[in-house]
């Protein structure tokens, strides 16, 4: 199968929308499998390279996620948790994995069980082969990426955990803790150690109802957000977060989370770390007055919701479809990338 990758950054006007690409032979047309957006760059092509491999929206998710706890520690991380919106099938469900309210610290490996709970629920790639990457990071180690930079430029690197420029050297001791979570999972939590346990909940608020839209809020919290799509219509939407940036006990922004589906078929999966009701407006824009991505999101938002950026796989046609049309961006505020996957 050939494999192919577009990319987009959030400073590029050009929006994503995307057909096929033609190569010399028509049985060898390379069309879109897969979506990702978000807010860190490495961690978005890395779910990029899942989905153009064959896994699906709950892969790629899981693989961003670890990711993030390597590129983006200022609010990514395995002492941390979050919250993700899923699609399958034609259920829309939402997953918790926030550990306890001003108690972090207490607990270990929240973002490892709220991933497992996702992957066990809805993965089809091995688990070793999700994990794997992010385990890779942390041994060889990566540069500072921006939105990690602006981070450390407006808190510093708290309690130690980063060098003054930022680089990410490599990490021994999280890169044998990916390790051993690629290996055996989270079933070797140490005994008296408090675990988050992962709450799913088929009920999930409605949004955006007419074009069939579901929510969800983290508040209170510095979060990081992506958005992960397949070609089968899967989605999964979702904040990490760590509490305060680098694990502080400070209040933060807090997001939202998005999805528009009816049944089986997806319109629009968007995160960001802004109120819900800028992702209603973003949605609304492109679905219901059909304006291109990039300039729904460059577009001036509602009083109060246009501080946080927006990250977003917009699907007007929806999908799943024999040759999906979809338009994906990282938000023109942020340092965040938008991938496409390319396969047959």
């Amino acid at each position: 199968m050939g494999l192919g990758l577009l990319f987009l950054s959030s400073c590029e006007t050009a929006e994503i929308t995307v057909h096929a690409l033609v190569t010399s032979k028509p049985d060898e047309w390379n069309l879109p499998v897969g979506f990702a957006a978000g807010d860190e760059p490495r961690a978005v092509k890395i779910g990029r390279d899942v989905l153009a491999e064959g896994g699906n929206a709950a892969d790629a998710a899981v693989a961003v996620a670890f990711a993030l706890a390597v590129t983006l520690p200022s609010r990514a991380g395995l002492d941390g948790g979050g919250i993700c919106l899923l699609h399958q099938g034609k259920e829309v469900r939402s997953l918790d994995f926030l550990p306890a309210t001003g108690q972090p610290a207490a607990y270990k490996l929240g973002l490892a069980r709220g991933l497992q709970a996702l992957h066990g629920a809805y993965g089809t790639m091995r688990w070793e082969r999700v994990v794997a990457p992010a385990e890779a990071l942390a041994r060889l180690g990566v540069p500072a990426s921006k939105v990690l930079a602006a981070d450390i430029a407006r808190f510093g690197p708290m309690q130690g955990e980063l060098p003054a420029d930022g680089s990410l050297k490599r990490n021994d001791a999280l890169a044998g803790s990916l390790a051993d979570l690629r290996q055996r999972g989270t079933g070797n939590i140490p005994t008296g150690t408090k675990a988050v346990a992962p709450v799913w909940r088929d009920e999930v608020a409605q949004d955006f109802a007419s074009q069939h839209g579901y929510s969800l809020t983290l508040t209170g919290k510095t979060a990081t957000g992506f958005v992960t799509v397949d070609k089968n219509g899967g989605a999964a939407s979702c904040l990490l977060t760590r509490g305060g940036l680098f694990g502080a006990d400070v209040a933060g922004q807090g997001g939202s989370a998005m999805l528009v589906a009816e049944g089986e078929t997806l319109s629009a999966a968007l995160v960001g770390t802004d109120e819900s009701g800028a992702l209603r407006e973003v949605a609304a824009r492109v679905l219901t007055d059909h304006v291109p991505l990039d300039r729904a999101l460059a577009a001036p938002r509602g009083a109060g919701n246009s501080s946080g950026g927006i990250d977003a796989v917009i699907c007007p046609s929806g999908v799943p479809a024999e040759v999906p049309n979809c338009q994906t961006r990282a938000d023109p505020r942020g340092f965040g990338l938008a991938g496409v996957a390319l396969g047959r």
